[in-house]
């Protein structure tokens, strides 16, 4: 027969049939089923339904009588009748409505990559703030995948890690670069800094030569550079940056002008360094310079 609307659904239904003798004596029978509900089974006498309020009980698929059936031959049927079962027709795309479908309508993690096609999801799709970081999987996102100036400064976030970040070409900034400085007391014999914080600066007066450790730098690929900076105060008796390292290995960097024999007294020197990696092994260039300001 012909019908209008979606393909019905296929429904499946067994009706499970016992009959016993009666002997106008016996008042329990057992069906097959563990059923403990008498309104779960109907129960025929004589092709009479029985009230299973008041005419029998029934526990473990053991049915009690109230009265004892009359004699007869398969004159007690019981039926018992399964769940129903149904089979739903695959629902195609042109079936559902536009926004029929939202959000609190799927389940969390239902939708995976595999279920979006190519190209389908583009930037009119997505709510401005909707994609967070915690949204995203590491590494999924590289250089290729990003438009040319579609990151600007108020897209970052007011700290940017640099090991997250590997420029090539030309980096252009339109305003001033705010460098953060690690602002610490005195010049103590072993100074570490790592290349996070670069740039050091002593607000006491030195009180012993010291070696620096420019760390963090293993992680650096070969070809790049970092940059170094320790402001270092004098009193009258001066004090110097006077043995280098790099990652706790012992290094010899190329000075301007000659390496310092000592600090300048009552004055402040500023050490800049210049660090280049040239190989894996590691192995690195590094250019020096110290000027005294008075």
């Amino acid at each position: 027969m012909a019908y209008i609307g979606n393909s019905p659904d296929a429904i499946q239904n067994s009706i499970e049939i016992t009959r016993f003798n009666g002997t106008s004596a016996c008042t329990q029978f057992q069906i097959p089923q563990d059923v403990d509900d008498a309104k779960a089974i109907e129960v025929l006498v004589n092709s009479v339904q029985q009230d299973p309020d008041n005419s029998y009980s029934v526990v473990n698929g053991l049915i009690t009588f109230t009265e004892a059936p009359s004699t007869g031959t398969n004159n007690i049927t019981v039926l018992r009748r399964t769940g129903l079962t149904y089979t739903r027709t695959q629902v195609a795309s042109e079936d559902i409505l536009a926004s029929a479908v939202t959000s609190t309508a799927i389940a969390d993690g239902a939708v995976t990559g595999p279920k979006i096609g190519l190209t389908a999801i583009n930037a009119n799709n997505i709510v401005n703030g909707t994609i967070t970081g915690a949204k995203i999987a590491l590494g999924t996102i590289t250089g290729d995948d990003i438009a040319t100036g579609q990151i600007t400064g108020n897209l970052l976030a007011n700290t940017v890690t640099t090991g997250n970040i590997n420029l090539n070409g030309t980096t252009n900034f339109l305003n001033s670069v705010i460098e953060s400085s690690n602002i610490t007391t005195v010049m103590s014999a072993t100074v570490t800094i790592n290349i996070s914080s670069p740039i050091v600066v002593f607000t006491a007066n030195s009180s012993a030569n010291s070696t620096v450790n420019f760390s963090g730098l293993a992680g650096v690929p070969v070809g790049n550079t970092a940059s170094f900076v320790v402001i270092v105060p004098n009193s009258a008796s001066a004090y110097y940056i006077s043995a280098y390292q790099v990652d706790g290995n012992s290094v010899t960097p190329k000075w301007q002008g000659g390496a310092p024999i000592g600090g300048t007294s009552a004055n402040t020197d500023i050490y800049s360094f210049t660090v280049i990696k040239t190989a894996a092994t590691p192995t690195y260039n590094i250019f020096a310079s110290v000027a005294s300001f008075f």
